[in-house]
Parts: C-alpha cells; sequence; structure tokens
C-alpha cells in the first residue's frame, strides 16, 4: 500500500513539474492592442471605407426612400383610393426586397475585401510572433482574450508591435 502512495505521488510530482516547464514555453499577445497600433490596419480601414462609399451612400438613399415611401403610405392610406394603396403597397415590397438583397451584397462584399486586404497583415503577424516566439524560447503563443489566468509575465505583445 505505501508503494502505491509513493508511486501515486511521485507521478503527481512529475506532472506538476512537467506542466510548469511547459508553462513557461507559453506567450501571450494582446491581439486588440496590437491591432489598435498598427498602421497598416489603420491603412486597410481607410482604404476599405474609401472603396465602399459611394455604394454605403447609396444604400442608404435607397433606405431613406424606403422610409419615405412606408410614411407616406401609413400617413396617407385612409385617404388614398384602394388601387393607389395596392400599389404604393407594392412599390413599399419592391422596394424592400431590393434594399435587403443590396445591403446583403454590400454586407458581403465587404467582408470579403475586408477579409483578402488583411491577409497580408496577419500574414506578417504570424510571422513576428514566430520570430518573437523562437526569441524567446516560447513553444505556443495565445491570444490574450483566450487566457483565464497566467502566472509569470510572458506577454511578448510590445515586442509583436515593435516588430510590427
Amino acid at each position: 500500500m505505501m508503494k502505491k502512495w509513493f508511486l501515486a505521488g511521485l507521478t503527481a510530482a512529475a506532472l506538476t513539474a512537467s506542466l510548469s516547464a511547459y508553462a513557461a514555453g507559453v506567450g501571450v499577445v494582446d491581439m486588440q492592442k496590437v491591432f489598435a497600433s498598427s498602421s497598416d490596419v489603420k491603412k486597410v480601414t481607410e482604404d476599405l471605407k474609401k472603396q465602399f462609399a459611394s455604394r454605403e451612400k447609396e444604400l442608404r438613399s435607397q433606405g431613406e426612400t424606403l422610409q419615405a415611401d412606408i410614411g407616406k403610405l401609413n400617413r396617407n392610406q385612409s385617404v388614398m383610393s384602394a388601387k393607389d394603396v395596392k400599389d404604393l403597397q407594392d412599390k413599399v415590397t419592391k422596394e424592400s426586397a431590393s434594399f435587403r438583397d443590396t445591403q446583403a451584397e454590400y454586407q458581403k462584399d465587404v467582408m470579403e475585401a475586408q477579409n483578402k486586404a488583411m491577409q497580408t497583415f496577419i500574414n506578417k503577424l504570424d510571422s513576428v510572433v514566430a520570430t518573437v516566439a523562437k526569441k524567446k524560447d516560447l513553444d505556443l503563443v495565445m491570444p490574450k482574450n483566450a487566457i483565464i489566468y497566467s502566472a509569470g509575465d510572458h506577454d511578448i505583445t510590445d515586442d509583436v508591435i515593435r516588430g510590427m
């Protein structure tokens, strides 16, 4: 029986030692801080705003027209002829469907453009993180928001920002 307790204690000590050694090789990066301080991200954001500004303006105008027609229908339907009410309802239905389709296409295009534009930045970020991790002899680097608790100071965010 004593032998079993000794082996269990030895196993627990070995696991604790290996886990603490592994934890020493884990780095943390505050991705929000990296993105917020990156001039590349700011440039991509500005470029995307410029690229989609005219479509956003068109979408906004289409939405305003739809709202105006809905308001007109709600205000005036009691004094409009049945035919005029039906025509305006049909117009609002068509405008609403067109607006939803245009909005969905716009959002899809923005997301695709954003993902494509950010891919270069992400590749550069991966490379910089790998370089910093090798210099600091880290086995694993995790985003800060995925860490609940971390003993010690293994935050490499500032090194990554300097490397960008």
